[in-house]
């Protein structure tokens, strides 16, 4: 599972040069469809999503002002339009029996940022997909929203419980998605009482892969809660010798 996820991934981070070759392109297309693990099938979903978007940027910028382009019928299809589906609509999509829709549309709400954090609709409905949702890679792919969402996101006093729920989800794919959201949240996740507790638990997974995702977030998170324990005190010890030398005159 890691290794089909990962050379998802690298296919990624190659870029355009990987996906013109039509063999790379039906692989990715495949496991999007029918890898049995919902996890690999999210990332390759998420995946090709961001490619085909890219590649209809690039042939826009080659086009004529006066070639005009024509619409998808849906919203996040295979070949997506150039305007960027509002999040009514993704929502709609998020309601899609076709579960390759519902996850780009859980990952296309994540890169909305704040517009979805005010959007106390969307971050509801997307939190009931995290939690709910009957396949795991859309599962996944909610849960992984929060986190491109960033520490904003628990304004949201739901959030931050629901992620430690999801850290006990059935698949490991999510859970693993659970413990990667909560260290791009960062340090404010662990204001919660459930989430630390639950990512120690997590540190004894039983699939490698989330344990290896958990002790990265607990590391982050103990980096910079360190880094604002050192500021909180850097300003209290400054704060108290000025008092003290007020009291000594």
């Amino acid at each position: 599972t890691t290794i089909r996820a990962e050379a998802v991934m690298a296919c990624h981070r190659i870029g355009a040069a990987a996906f013109q070759q039509p063999d790379v392109r039906r692989t990715v297309e495949h496991l999007a469809q029918s890898d049995p693990d919902s996890f690999v099938r999210s990332r390759a979903a998420t995946v090709l999503a961001e490619q085909n978007a890219r590649a209809t940027c690039a042939l826009h910028a080659h086009t004529l002002p006066n070639q005009r382009t024509t619409r998808q019928p849906s919203v996040l299809a295979s070949q997506p339009s150039l305007q960027a589906p509002t999040i009514e609509e993704l929502l709609t999509a998020l309601a899609s029996e076709d579960r390759g829709q519902r996850a780009r549309a859980a990952h296309a709400l994540g890169e909305q940022k704040a517009p979805v954090i005010r959007h106390t609709e969307a971050m509801t409905i997307l939190l009931q997909t995290a939690l709910h949702d009957t396949d795991g890679g859309v599962r996944a792919q909610a849960t992984a929203a929060f986190g491109q969402l960033g520490p904003e996101v628990t304004q949201h006093p739901h959030v931050l419980p629901a992620l430690a729920a999801i850290l006990r989800d059935r698949d490991k794919g999510v859970r693993a998605q659970a413990a990667k959201a909560l260290g791009q949240i960062g340090a404010t996740s662990i204001t919660h009482p459930y989430v630390l507790p639950d990512l120690l638990s997590a540190l004894h997974d039983e699939d490698s892969y989330v344990r290896f995702r958990t002790a990265e977030t607990l590391g982050r998170i103990m980096v910079q809660g360190v880094r604002i324990f050192r500021r909180w005190w850097t300003r209290w010890e400054s704060k108290t010798v000025e008092e003290l030398a007020v009291v000594k005159r």
